[in-house]
């Protein structure tokens, strides 16, 4: 889920960016392909085990097997590359091999993936509005690895996440009338 051997370093400059807004002197401006990258997985047959297509990680679907694929595990971030609602991530509730339209994300040890959950949803429809390709719509994944955000300290991010995975609790019990 992280990438190993991790050194970050990068921060961007005056010459090539200008921040939006201010942000505390203990964040640092990144760009999300500094923190991320979208891979392929292996291809392996470990026997049966679930297709995690988009359909059945919407709960769409019935579960179709499959004996050899790309090896996902119990909650890998994915991001759908093709259609409609690319940039769509998902959490792979269960190991699997990946659909034909999804690929993996992994993350930079100085990210928490909770956070960035949060993240990549409040850019859905940022990235959903800004596909590439007419007939079949795909991720722009320049767009995406170049798209800047704030990013706090590791710590800061698990309390901000926290906090966000709580009151998505409450909301989660509220009633539209």
């Amino acid at each position: 889920m992280y990438i190993e051997n991790c050194s970050f370093q990068y921060k961007f400059t005056e010459s090539n960016f200008t921040p939006p807004f201010e942000i505390p002197s203990t964040w640092t401006w990144v760009r999300l392909g500094d923190i991320c990258e979208i891979v392929n997985t292996e291809n392996i047959a470990v026997g049966k085990l679930p297709i995690l297509d988009v359909k059945y990680l919407r709960n769409l679907g019935d579960k179709k097997f499959g004996d050899s694929g790309n090896f996902v595990s119990i909650n890998d971030r994915l991001i759908l590359m093709d259609g409609e609602n690319s940039g769509e991530i998902f959490i792979a509730r269960e190991n699997g091999y990946l659909g034909s339209t999804l690929k993996k994300i992994i993350y930079k040890q100085i990210v928490s993936i909770k956070f960035m959950d949060f993240l990549l949803l409040s850019i859905k429809d940022f990235l959903k509005d800004n596909k590439k390709g007419a007939a079949i719509p795909h991720l722009d994944r320049k767009l995406f690895f170049d798209y800047s955000l704030a990013l706090p300290p590791l710590k800061e991010q698990e309390v901000i996440a926290r906090v966000l995975e709580s009151l998505f609790t409450l909301t989660k019990g509220l009633r539209v009338e």
